[in-house]
């Protein structure tokens, strides 16, 4: 495919979480019986910026991200990669 990149879905991407996303995160975790301050450490939260494998992000966000949705869970329409990921 031209003028693509690739991306392993095992990858760590980075994204800001707005307060619903914030919201959707702490029910997925409480679910899951994870406390705040260990989701907290597992997802490395440091200002609601979040660091998690591409593959759970989809899983745990991925029904709240369709056209017409009036809340979202980042604060942009970007996902982060650190660049030695991206080939």
């Amino acid at each position: 495919m031209d003028n693509c990149k690739e991306i392993n879905l095992n990858d760590y991407v980075y994204v800001k979480l707005t307060v619903f996303g914030r919201k959707v995160l702490s029910d997925y975790c409480s679910k899951a019986g994870v406390t705040g301050k260990e989701a907290r450490k597992l997802y490395y939260m440091r200002y609601n910026t979040i660091k998690i494998q591409l593959w759970e992000l989809m899983h745990i966000f991925g029904s709240t991200l369709y056209n017409g949705a009036t809340e979202h869970p980042f604060t942009t329409g970007f996902v982060f990669v650190h660049e030695e990921n991206v080939k």
